[in-house]
């Protein structure tokens, strides 16, 4: 399954569940958010 979260302090509230998330076989995980700058970031999670 394909995760998409989209915050401006990413991990946040979602700092236990994304890297679970990113564990399982078969899921694919990533981030978006903004920098203080007002760019943004892309961040894909892989299992450890």
């Amino acid at each position: 399954m394909k995760y998409l979260f989209i915050h401006q302090n990413f991990p946040g509230q979602f700092r236990h569940l994304a890297p679970a998330l990113a564990a399982q076989p078969g899921n694919q995980v990533v981030a978006l958010m903004v920098q203080p700058k007002g760019t943004a970031q892309i961040r894909a999670l892989c299992p450890t």
